[in-house]
Parts: structure tokens; sequence; C-alpha cells
């Protein structure tokens, strides 16, 4: 083995929009079937602008496939913070949030985002258009995946 040479020979074409992603070994790996369990291990999070006020401090959950999870807490109490960290728009100041075992933020961000992690907010929005039309936006198929696929 050559130890100067890249240990990923296929480096992630879409790179997340999180910039403090590092190549990781998970970053090409395909999770299929995907089982669905959710760990949050001592998630830390506090947001760039805001160093003085930490959002999250040692937040630990697990969440299993087929269980209703509700996160309920006042107003700025880091709910949606949570979501977005399980999305991997943001990195945690520490501890880890996985997903199936694997950091999220080190999974392919169109595989997580189409895929594997779906998010409806409390008051969905709809555009104007049919509930299918709807269903179906965003969503890049190509025409030949029917919205019932993808509801």
């Amino acid at each position: 083995d050559d130890p100067g040479a890249n240990p990923n020979p296929n480096p992630n074409p879409n790179p997340s929009p999180n910039p403090n992603l590092n190549p990781s070994p998970y970053a090409d790996m395909v999770l299929d079937p995907v089982d669905g369990r959710v760990d949050f291990e001592n998630v830390c999070f506090t947001y760039a602008g805001r160093p003085e006020a930490p959002v999250l401090r040692g937040v630990g959950f697990s969440a299993f496939p087929g269980e209703v999870v509700a996160l309920v807490g006042a107003s700025g109490s880091g709910k949606s913070t949570c979501l977005k960290l399980l999305q991997a728009c943001y990195d945690p100041t520490a501890g880890h949030v996985l997903l199936d075992g694997v950091p999220v933020a080190s999974i392919l961000p169109t595989l997580l985002h189409k895929r594997l992690v779906s998010v409806v907010a409390q008051e969905p929005v709809l555009f104007r258009g049919s509930i299918e039309e709807n269903i179906i936006y965003g969503a890049v198929t190509g025409g030949q995946t029917p919205a019932e696929t993808l509801a």
C-alpha cells in the first residue's frame, strides 16, 4: 500500500453544501436496504453567529424504524435544529448524528436528501396546482416515476 495514495479513489462529485464536510470512508456508501434507525449521541450545537448561546447540549436519543417520534419544546429549544442536523444541513459542534450507524454528514447529499431523509413540517406549504403536482414538485424523475411512488 502506498501511504501517499488517495484513500478515496472516487471522490464525491456532488460536494455537500456543508463546507466543513471532510471525505469519509462512507462517502460513496449506499445504505441498501435502509433500516431507518436514527441516533443522536451526545449532540451539541451552536450557531456560528451566536457562540455564546448553545442551542443543543448533550442531546441523546434513538428513534427506531416504525416509531412515531415527536420533538416537543418551547420556541428556540432546538427542535428545528435537530431536524437540520438529521438532514446534514449543519455538522454538530460535538457528538454524532447517525442513520443506521453511519454519520449523516458522511452520506452523499443526493442520496441523503432524495432517498433517505424526508421531513414534513407541522405546517406544510402547498404550491398552486394539484396535490399530485405538489407531491412531484422538485422530484428529478425524468417523467418516469409516478406520483404514487413518490408519495
